[in-house]
């Protein structure tokens, strides 16, 4: 009988928590530890770790995570992110992205980052919250800003939510596009980006 009770009580309170992971929120449907082979053929993915095995080597990084970009099939993001172990035959994510494009009207942008920010307030009641906002260090001229409110939990994952402004004269080539973005960032990840 106390152990049924006890087990009753154990049942009854993890019935009222209901904490929220960020590994649990998606991205059209993707989110952190999955297997990008559930969502795209291994030939798409070595084509892109191929392309941009280097990218961020420049940098100062070294080659534990390569970033991969699809162009999103559904209609709320227009492109999808990952980082993944370049080795890791799971190719696991550890970091993942969605971006919609504002080119037209950049207010739409930061209306969509309070709304989404708002959402992630009440989902992540317990994070430490911090706002950011200035100029692009991409743009010499100043003339590019953003504008970032990143959520950090106490596992070390990270989600930022991102509008960028950028000046006509660095929007080339599709690259630089004014724009929402959210990243879902695993401890892991975050670790190695913030290094050099």
């Amino acid at each position: 009988m106390k152990k049924t009770l006890i087990m009753l009580v154990l049942f009854l309170s993890l019935l009222g928590c209901e904490q929220v992971y960020i590994k649990d929120f998606k991205i059209e449907g993707i989110g952190l530890g999955d297997s990008l082979l559930d969502f795209f053929t291994k030939d798409k993915i070595k084509s892109q770790i191929e392309k941009n095995k280097n990218k961020y080597t420049q940098h100062g990084f070294n080659n534990k995570f390569v970033e991969v970009d699809f162009y999103a099939q559904e209609h709320t993001y227009d492109q999808l992110s990952f980082f993944i172990k370049p080795d890791d035959p799971k190719y696991i994510i550890y970091s993942l992205s969605g971006i919609i494009n504002y080119e037209e009207n950049i207010d739409q942008c930061y209306e969509k980052l309070n709304e989404v920010v708002n959402e992630f307030s009440s989902m992540f009641k317990d994070a430490e919250k911090f706002e950011e906002e200035g100029n692009h260090s991409a743009d010499i001229t100043g003339k590019s800003t953003f504008k970032t409110v990143y959520f950090l939990v106490d596992t070390g994952e990270r989600v930022d939510v991102t509008c960028y402004d950028f000046d006509q004269n660095m929007q080339i080539k599709g690259d630089n596009i004014d724009g929402l973005s959210i990243f879902i960032d695993s401890l892991e990840f975050s670790e190695w980006f913030v290094q050099p």
